[in-house]
């Protein structure tokens, strides 16, 4: 059963639907320099199959999905060379 959908949007930041026709829509963080898009999604959304595991309230795993993403936006490539980048 799908439960929910999480639609991102780049730079007009992303919306979450559920089954019950609850739906929240975030604007994205801004990015002061961006050298690649490659993995933003990817990064959204990891945030966000985290934020349900854990339970953190949607509007919060979307804002920090957001941030994430804008994050990996700041870097070549989708996945960062150092280990440390993520704390």
């Amino acid at each position: 059963k799908l439960e929910h959908v999480l639609l991102t949007k780049a730079e007009k930041g992303a919306i979450w639907y559920a089954t019950d026709a609850r739906q929240i829509e975030i604007e994205a963080q801004p990015v002061s320099l961006i050298v690649d898009t490659v993995g933003a999604g990817d990064a959204m959304s990891a945030i966000c199959a985290l934020g349900l595991a854990l339970g953190w309230p949607m509007g919060l795993t979307l804002k920090r999905g957001s941030i994430f993403a804008g994050e990996i936006c700041k870097i070549r490539g989708a996945v960062p060379q150092e280990e440390r980048w993520y704390q």
